[in-house]
């Protein structure tokens, strides 16, 4: 289950929600999570020069903010692979350790390189990818 709440209705154009909702139902099959125990709350924001987006896991709920920019799409699959990770219980991220597929770590958050290279950051990455080639497939074979 997922609810998606616009913040900055002035900013995302009726094509992009469309294409937002169409992104995110996709990526929900892909990712196995259209039936999860914990909602899944999609905020799209305003624009930002400095912040893509992030998935913050709140033990309840897990908050996915996406912030406009030119590459909204490839964030949005990388944040909904973390919201994954959150849910089938891969990641869990606190301020000075996290848990990556229950091995304990300490963690920097000041640290880009660390978080760069971090493994779970890896794996979004790879899944990005994947899921934004897939979508786009699948939006060339639908409208044809």
């Amino acid at each position: 289950m997922y609810k998606l709440k616009i913040k900055a209705k002035k900013s995302w154009s009726i094509g992009e929600r469309r294409l937002a909702k169409k992104a995110i139902e996709f990526a929900l099959d892909e990712l196995d999570l259209r039936v999860t125990p914990v909602p899944i709350d999609i905020r799209l924001k305003g624009k930002s020069e400095t912040d893509f987006g992030d998935s913050i896991d709140l033990e309840y709920k897990i908050v996915v903010r996406l912030h406009k920019n030119d590459n909204w799409l490839s964030t949005l699959f990388h944040e909904l692979e973390h919201a994954r990770q959150y849910i089938y219980c891969e990641l869990e991220l606190e301020h000075n350790h996290v848990v990556w597929r229950g091995i304990l770590a300490s963690r920097n958050e000041e640290d880009w390189e660390e978080y760069w290279n971090s493994p779970w950051e890896v794996a979004a990455r790879q899944k990005e990818v994947e899921l934004l080639a897939a979508f786009q497939k699948n939006l060339l074979t639908s409208s044809s």
